[in-house]
């Protein structure tokens, strides 16, 4: 059902910043989903990457130079806005959550989380789970309310990680530790190297009053202005392995009255000395293996490939580069 929920949420998308949902295959088990082809995969890994490479001459350098680190922050809010037009809250907005398609396109994926607001302004989440706190704002933690201005919160924490390329936020820290935090109205320090410009905008995101956090199009519009404000800063340790323990279960936080209580004194101290790194032999994580038959992987490259034009060889369209008249 989850699965059937997310492929109906994302057939409604249509954006250059959105990932698109080419088609469902259900006969047969598993059930699969056939999307736009993402060429260069997560933005995560796409840092993790080329990090060794920042500052040097190389083409990978390229790829991770000021204008182009801020065309895809630009590219990430312009994603989240059309969202907000249409009334619907991300609520995991994450880099792994970000995909790079050819012309480095960053697009909004993964929507399993993705709720309508309809006529409200809020959606309340009303059942426990896994959770991704360290990107989740104080309202969210605190009374499960999610918002578009939730959503900026956890841009704000996405632009860290683009910034720090890749880093893990909040380190030296449990997710618990997180959670009392950010309820505490704390934010995380920002990297050394961090310009003004992006300074500013991350401590906006991170408003405890949602209504004093800016809108998505005044950011685009921020970003825009300053198309080298998010440039490679490397200081923060890379902790690169994308495991469950960036979620949290929703029980571990309310049923834990007789843990410690750990001052933020000493939770900044722990984000000061944190040096976390990968264990050796760790790897990333991926989705795991589907077994297809062949009928199914027959239906599926029939729904995917145009008229004699294969999936391998389909050009992503550029998004426009004036995002501002997208949404005026």
């Amino acid at each position: 059902l989850e699965f059937l929920s997310e492929a109906e949420t994302m057939k409604i998308f249509d954006h250059n910043n959105i990932v698109k949902l080419l088609g469902v295959c259900t006969k047969g088990e598993p059930a699969l989903a056939i999307m736009e082809l993402m060429i260069h995969g997560d933005l995560k890994s796409f840092l993790l990457a080329r990090r060794q490479f920042v500052n040097q001459n190389c083409k990978e350098a390229d790829d991770v130079t000021p204008s182009k680190l801020t065309s895809m922050a630009l590219d990430i809010v312009t994603g989240l806005a059309y969202l907000s037009e249409l009334k619907y809250v991300h609520r995991d907005l994450a880099l792994r959550n970000c995909m790079v398609g050819s012309g480095h396109v960053v697009k909004l994926g993964d929507f399993g989380m993705t709720r309508a607001m309809f006529d409200s302004d809020y959606y309340r989440f009303g059942r426990k789970g896994m959770l991704p706190v360290r990107w989740m704002a104080p309202e969210s933690l605190s009374d499960g309310v999610f918002t578009t201005k939730s959503d900026v919160w956890g841009l704000g924490v996405t632009m860290w990680e683009l910034c720090t390329m890749g880093s893990f936020p909040y380190q030296g820290l449990s997710n618990s530790d997180v959670v009392l935090y950010v309820k505490e109205e704390n934010i995380m320090e920002m990297p050394k190297g961090c310009t003004t410009q992006l300074t500013e905008l991350l401590r906006s995101c991170w408003k405890t009053d949602p209504n004093q956090r800016p809108e998505p199009i005044t950011i685009i519009e921020h970003l825009s202005n300053h198309n080298e404000m998010i440039k490679p800063c490397l200081d923060a340790p890379i902790a690169s392995i994308t495991t469950d323990l960036d979620l949290l279960d929703t029980d571990s936080v309310s049923e834990r009255p007789s843990s410690p209580r750990l001052s933020t004194r000493k939770i900044s101290r722990a984000l000061k000395q944190s040096s976390w790194s990968p264990k050796p032999g760790s790897s990333q994580r991926v989705m795991p293996g589907v077994q297809m038959t062949e009928e199914q992987f027959r239906t599926i490259l029939k729904c995917e490939s145009a008229p004699g034009t294969p999936v391998s060889e389909r050009k992503t369209p550029e998004p426009s580069r004036d995002r501002r008249e997208q949404f005026v």
